[in-house]
This record gives C-alpha cells, sequence and structure tokens, in this order.
C-alpha cells in the first residue's frame, strides 16, 4: 500500500466490512440462528482488544484452573471435578465450570474431597512440581 493511501488490507476482510473497513461484531462472524456464546460477548463489551480479552476471560474459569494446577490430566476431567463439588472459592462450594475466579480469590479443595484417591495422587503430583514453587498466589496444603 502507498502511503495516504486508504484501501483496506486484503489480510483484514475476514474480520472487516469490506464495504465500509470497520470491524465486524461477534454477533456477525458467527454462524446465522446459532447463538453466539457468552464469552464471545463479555470479551467484546470488554475495553481492549477483543482476543485478548477473551483469553483472559478463559483462563479465568474455575475448570481451567484446576486443570492448570494439575489436579486433573485435561480439561475434561477437570470440568468433572467441578461439577462433582471438590473445590470451593474463598470458602463456598463451587460447582460451576466456567466460574469465573477473579484476582484475589481463594481456591481451595473441600475437605471431604481429600480423600478421593484420584485427587490424593493428583496432590502428590502437584507437590513434585518444582515450577509452582514460583507461583506466590498457590498455597499448597
Amino acid at each position: 500500500m502507498h502511503r495516504g493511501s486508504t484501501a483496506i488490507p486484503e489480510k483484514s476482510f475476514g474480520l472487516r466490512s469490506p464495504v465500509t473497513g470497520e470491524a465486524k461484531s461477534p454477533e456477525d462472524l458467527w454462524p446465522p440462528g446459532e447463538p453466539v456464546p457468552e464469552h464471545l460477548q463479555k470479551a467484546d463489551q470488554q475495553k481492549g482488544i477483543t482476543g485478548e480479552n477473551l483469553l483472559n476471560l478463559l483462563e479465568r474459569r474455575l475448570d481451567n484452573i484446576v486443570y492448570r494446577l494439575g489436579f486433573a490430566n485435561s480439561r475434561n476431567e477437570a470440568r468433572q471435578l467441578v461439577l462433582h463439588g471438590h473445590f470451593a472459592v474463598n470458602h463456598s462450594k463451587v460447582s460451576i465450570p466456567s466460574y469465573l475466579v477473579k484476582p484475589g480469590d481463594v481456591v481451595e479443595l473441600r475437605e471431604k474431597s481429600k480423600k478421593v484417591v484420584r485427587i490424593l495422587e493428583a496432590l502428590e503430583g502437584v507437590a513434585r512440581r518444582e515450577f509452582l514453587h514460583g507461583w506466590r498466589w498457590i498455597k499448597i496444603r
């Protein structure tokens, strides 16, 4: 493109209107008749770059945090552990995998769940991980 040109780069046609050059909304990008996921709508409403906002929201999900901490071998397993009520956030049982954890929230394993064999094995594995010791916000008890 030449300096001062107002032409829209061809690469942007997937996310921008080819006529006006304006960014498309999530509703424009989603198949007609299908509901737009709630996280995508929230990410679009926040200030900043929608893609980064979406990644931030997905990383804050309780099932993702359980997976990242090593309590589950897959996100599906983490989702199941959360659904079965094995975790509490700020001392309250949470069984919603899509629960968004905020900075400062305390995610803990419920007392009765510390006797479950699968979780005991995961706790031993988590305690052995050296990289967790650098994370100030994680306390393994």
